[in-house]
């Protein structure tokens, strides 16, 4: 599996907001593994290791259950923030996506 994310969200000046993107797999071909994205990005603040596990487990089952161009938003409240994950094919670079955002 493979997901185009969009996540930390800031305006620009124009007061449009504008967003980190990066990849994340579950095949090791990109920065991002999905266990790390979730642990350090999505679910940085939950310290319960249950808690933790759960939440993660039910994530990745509703991305695994996304087809190739569907997107997820997860708004965290508590961190004020946005991310977009959108699941795309696996031979989708680095470069493709840097391309693709220039």
């Amino acid at each position: 599996m493979k997901f185009k994310v969009a996540y930390n969200a800031k305006p620009n000046m124009f007061g449009r907001l504008e967003f980190s993107h990066t990849l994340m797999s579950d095949d090791g071909s990109v920065p991002y593994t999905i266990d790390r994205f979730l642990s350090e990005v999505i679910f940085s603040k939950i310290k319960d290791e249950n808690t933790f596990n759960v939440e993660k487990n039910k994530l990745i089952k509703e991305l695994k259950a996304l087809a190739i161009g569907e997107e997820k938003i997860i708004i965290n409240k508590e961190e004020k923030s946005v991310i977009l994950i959108e699941r795309v094919d696996k031979s989708i670079t680095m470069a493709d996506l840097l391309e693709e955002l220039h």
